[in-house]
């Protein structure tokens, strides 16, 4: 077996594991991951378009061959997060994946997607006793207010009410 038939392979792309730089109880994939912001899409939005479920499969399949970086250094630095991205590109397209480039509404709504389910990743890993996650929770709670804030009010008004009720249910205010 190749590297190239490892990095062109979208099976073992769900396999990747997130959080790989950070200390955490829990081992989460891309296919885990994927999986939750779908759910928290429908959850939030009702069932999900072609080009938002697409999107959501494919969208952080590309880390098999860049890695999962650590939140937010793409967003800190927009010349690596270009880089990075024709990476990933690259590398969804060599296995065989679309790429989807969502047009407003989704493309926000899926971005408050990924960031509420780093944000209840964060929040389980507290519960289960890691002493690390404060910082997952921070960070993505201020990013989720900006993005939020992009939305039309009914949507951002639907979004903190979920972030809300979700989070009391984890035991976190």
């Amino acid at each position: 077996m190749q590297r190239s038939d490892i990095l062109h392979n979208s099976r073992l792309a769900g396999m990747t594991l997130r959080y790989h730089t950070w200390p955490v109880l829990q081992r989460q994939t891309v296919a885990d991951h994927s999986h939750h912001c779908a759910r928290i899409y429908w959850e939030l939005f009702g069932p999900l378009p072609p080009q938002v479920s697409t999107h959501f499969i494919w969208h952080d399949a590309g880390e098999l061959v860049l890695g999962d970086l650590p939140f937010p250094v793409k967003a800190r630095n927009p010349a690596l997060k270009a880089i990075c991205d024709k990476i990933e590109i690259s590398a969804v397209q060599e296995m065989g994946g679309p790429y989807v480039e969502l047009e407003e509404p989704y493309k926000t709504q899926a971005k408050c997607c990924d960031f509420i389910e780093m944000l209840q990743f964060g929040i389980v890993e507290k519960q289960l006793g890691n002493k690390f996650a404060q910082p997952i929770i921070d960070d993505i709670r201020k990013s989720l207010v900006i993005l939020v804030g992009q939305l039309p009010t009914t949507d951002a008004e639907h979004i903190h009410k979920y972030v809300f009720n979700t989070t009391l249910a984890f035991g976190e205010p």
